[in-house]
């Protein structure tokens, strides 16, 4: 059994004592004492600091099992390092490193994540403030560099596996950043099958653990542009949801779904564009959307 968050907390806040080898890391408090750190469904995260260099860095505690983690991971961590583009970043896997005093007086060693810290926002919190402003311009810039990073991803040989808004950090320069690499595929994991299924509306809603390729962002890259281009043209329209725009029942009951309509009332042959072909791969098999390459670098909008 994985250890709680709050176990997380006092093992880090003990970290000179239960770190077994990174004891030039030191956390980081935000301004009322307490240790700075995020918490998803899968990880916790601290932010620390290397005494060593003064770097910051993220260090990520995994809060329950997954299927062969540390093979799949050394892989990926080896494949980032070897083929690094900005839009990622490298870390390292440290197995047994943090030593926790778990729930009903247990106690072990478990394995953590280390990368160095990337400033940003997440692109939904960064898209809410650009619509809450009204600023269009923006909106269509973030769009375009979004297809920028959509049509590099989309012609590499491996894949995210659950992009979605949370997944995306927009730096102080607005470049675009991925993260969370446990659903990462690449071609060391060949005959594999996936460890998560991504997450509606960003997967296409046939996928299967079974589907695992380099192909498994295509469906995702494709309803985040098109989100991208509609709000760019009526920032209205974002909620303030797991989503910009889309909803899980934009793409499981695409018929009866009211955001067609509202996507085909903005007369935008950008969006247009987008969302015939979002229609037309929910009603395909999950895979590969081979028009969205030509579509990502069109300049007819």
């Amino acid at each position: 059994m994985y250890p709680s968050i709050s176990e997380y907390i006092q093992a880090i806040e003990l970290s000179a004592d239960t770190f077994k080898t990174l004891h030039h890391l030191t956390p980081l408090r935000r301004p009322d004492g307490q240790l700075y750190f995020s918490s998803g469904n899968f990880a916790v995260v601290f932010r620390m600091q290397d005494c060593r260099t003064g770097h910051v860095v993220a260090v990520r505690c995994f809060l329950r099992a997954e299927p062969q983690r540390q093979t799949r991971l050394w892989f990926i961590a080896r494949y980032i390092a070897d083929h690094f583009p900005h839009y990622l970043i490298p870390f390292t896997y440290h197995t047994n490193e943090l030593w926790v005093d778990t729930r009903f007086g247990q106690a072990g060693e478990f394995d953590l994540v280390t990368m160095p810290w990337i400033d940003g926002q997440p692109l939904a919190r960064y898209v809410a403030d650009l619509c809450q402003a009204q600023h269009k311009d923006a909106l269509h810039q973030l769009a375009r560099r979004f297809d920028k990073l959509a049509h590099w991803l989309i012609n590499q040989p491996f894949a995210h596996g659950d992009l979605k808004p949370d997944n995306i950090l927009v730096g102080p320069d607005g470049l675009l950043t991925l993260i969370d690499y446990d659903g990462f595929y690449v071609p060391m994991l060949d005959g594999l099958t996936a460890t998560e299924l991504g997450t509606l509306p960003y997967r296409h809603p046939a996928r299967t653990l079974h589907h695992f390729d380099r192909h498994l962002d295509d469906f995702s890259l494709l309803a985040l542009s098109l989100e991208l281009h509609a709000l760019s043209i009526n920032p209205a329209l974002f909620t303030d949801t797991d989503s910009l725009f889309l909803s899980t029942q934009t793409v499981e009951q695409p018929f009866s779904s009211s955001h067609w309509e509202q996507l085909r009332s903005l007369q935008s042959r950008a969006v247009s564009l987008r969302a015939g072909l979002l229609e037309y791969a929910l009603h395909s098999d999950p895979g590969a959307i081979l028009a969205l390459k030509k579509l990502l670098v069109s300049r007819d909008y």
